[in-house]
């Protein structure tokens, strides 16, 4: 049995805090849309149900969601021979219904589990921005419906044809597709069972009917953690090219640097929450492991190693350093080559020369003695101790397994991998991940080298380590 660890089992969670892949990867195909719609409110999918069909009655109910229904009620009258009132959607099929956006088959069935083809989703999407009367003088069902479509931009990225069950990954890319139309009719009431259309002059319909906004910007400063290397104030407040939102659920701290479409909502507070956020297609990002950063590395010229062959990219002269969660104000080139943790590059204006580079870089420390009421370790091995208290001006958050705690979950031989900023004005930061796991094992055998180096325990088990490890090993220290 192979398992990975090393002396500082909280290094495994380095990768998992520090850059998402949200943040850290460009999304791409169907994922973008699926995550859009899912952190709106509009439906409620993951990635592995991106192939995934979606019935009537499920469509029913998110594009309720997407006309902005709100306090529908718990059943609807009975319309349907085959949708009774207790039925989840029937509430939302005699919304659609009433509106004629979506109707039965032969007046009497609705076939809520039948799969919904791609055509009938176009319809409806036709309807709901306010194309129907147009799209059924150009022909009506299917060809006229697809041709206000097409000239609307609701298929972009739908290549299935009109028969073709949609799919989960379809209906997102249909769905945001709507919410970011500007060309579209608001529907503005119903008069004989005919909508009643008004143009809605510059605007997304997300904007209009959901009150969901998209702004454009660099992420300039999240928390603590600024470009400028100004102190923030508040660890749940963004500024994004000036403007400042509240980050919400959504870690904006992942995207430090970059210039991203943040979705929002006002609500009644000072302050817009974003809801979702997305890189640019603009900007361009290259992580490294510490292990694959090259010792030749400047903070001019970022030397790295990829598939067996060096890699080099260009920094640029007026480029901001973040180390650890604060700005250099003045890097070395010893910065950028941490021993354990990664390096971020960050181009937002799509050249070769990178303007950004986030830096983390993790010691790693075993506790002996830990003073909770001072916040304060004393370390195993002759390095020293360590004041992580507000008094000294730290402002630490701690991980333990890769969930946040606090210091209270650090305990004699806790083994602690800690990152913290190098700033002399205002507060430092400090990431220090956690763990209390134990291995006691007697050691049989040492192989391999570069990134490989294993230790096997005499109960045959293998284990990564590090360098820390074998020098303990060597100067036969427990």
């Amino acid at each position: 049995m192979k398992r990975i660890i090393s002396f500082s089992l909280a290094l495994m969670y380095v990768t998992l805090l520090f850059g998402g892949v949200s943040a850290a990867e460009q999304e791409v195909g169907y994922s973008e849309p699926i995550a859009l719609v899912s952190a709106l409110g509009m439906m409620d999918a993951s990635q592995e149900q991106a192939q995934d069909t979606v019935t009537r009655a499920e469509f029913a109910e998110i594009m309720t969601r997407v006309m902005g229904a709100s306090e529908l009620p718990d059943s609807g009258r009975r319309i349907f021979a085959d949708v009774l009132p207790e039925h989840s959607a029937s509430a939302s099929i005699e919304y659609l219904y009433d509106r004629n956006i979506m109707r039965g088959y032969g007046g009497a069935e609705f076939k809520p589990d039948n799969t919904i083809t791609v055509g009938e989703a176009v319809k409806v999407a036709v309807s709901v921005i306010g194309y129907s009367q147009m799209a059924e003088n150009d022909g009506g069902w299917l060809t006229g419906y697809y041709s206000a479509a097409s000239g609307s931009g609701l298929l972009r990225g739908i290549s299935a044809d009109g028969k073709t069950p949609i799919t989960v990954a379809d209906t997102a890319k249909l769905i945001q597709n709507i919410l970011e139309n500007n060309d579209m009719l608001i529907i503005k009431g119903f008069k004989n069972g005919e909508p009643i259309v008004e143009k809605a002059e510059g605007k997304l319909y997300m904007e209009d009917v959901l009150g969901i906004y998209k702004y454009r910007g660099i992420v300039e400063a999240c928390g603590y953690t600024s470009l400028s290397g100004e102190n923030g104030s508040n660890e749940n407040v963004c500024t994004i090219s000036g403007e400042k939102f509240y980050t919400g659920d959504v870690a904006v701290s992942d995207y430090l640097g970059m210039k991203v479409d943040a979705y929002y909502r006002y609500d009644d507070r000072d302050l817009s929450t974003i809801v979702y956020m997305k890189t640019n297609q603009s900007t361009q990002t290259v992580e490294v492991n510490a292990d694959d950063v090259s010792d030749a590395t400047t903070k001019e010229s970022f030397v790295y190693f990829e598939d067996d062959k060096d890699e080099t990219i260009t920094i640029s002269e007026s480029a901001i350093f973040i180390y650890n969660g604060k700005r250099l104000d003045v890097a070395a080139d010893a910065d950028l080559i941490p021993k354990t943790g990664s390096v971020r590059l960050i181009s937002n204006d799509g050249d070769d020369s990178y303007d950004v580079v986030i830096i983390k870089d993790y010691d790693t420390f075993v506790a002996s003695k830990v003073l909770a009421q001072d916040f304060k370790i004393d370390f195993k091995y002759d390095r020293g101790t360590m004041d992580l208290s507000r008094q000294n001006g730290i402002r630490a958050k701690y991980f333990l397994d890769g969930e946040e705690t606090d210091f209270s979950s650090i305990v004699p031989g806790s083994v602690l991998s800690i990152a913290i900023s190098k700033n002399v004005s205002g507060d430092r930061l400090a990431e220090v991940l956690i763990s209390n796991n134990q291995v006691t094992a007697v050691v049989a055998g040492i192989s391999g080298d570069g990134n490989d180096k294993m230790v096997e325990t005499g109960e045959g088990d293998e284990y990564f380590f590090n360098e820390e490890y074998l020098r303990r090993l060597n100067e036969n220290q427990p």
